[in-house]
């Protein structure tokens, strides 16, 4: 299969030009950086534990409870209802 045939039946997201390779990269990096980190981080982690681990899927409680309970997460309600971008400090 070539990239467009694996992008038409979802096996991509999404397919560009080598020279836009690194544009899109940087597009993608810029994107994540404005992400909460303490989300980032506790989506990365159950994946991790599945990886290297061979662990079940499932679990991550205490991931959600540190999320919802963070600064963080009271800045993203705020910051949303203000209609502003949030103010991350990763705590």
């Amino acid at each position: 299969m070539d990239a467009e045939e694996m992008r038409a039946i979802g096996l991509l997201n999404e397919v560009t030009s080598e020279d836009g390779l690194y544009r899109r990269a940087s597009e993608l990096a810029r994107t994540l950086l404005e992400h909460a980190p303490l989300t980032l981080r506790a989506r990365r982690r159950p994946s991790n534990r599945v990886v290297r681990h061979w662990a079940p899927p499932g679990g991550g409680d205490e991931f959600v409870v540190r999320n919802y309970t963070s600064a963080d997460f009271r800045e993203g309600v705020e910051s949303f209802l203000a209609k502003r971008k949030p103010r991350w400090t990763g705590k």
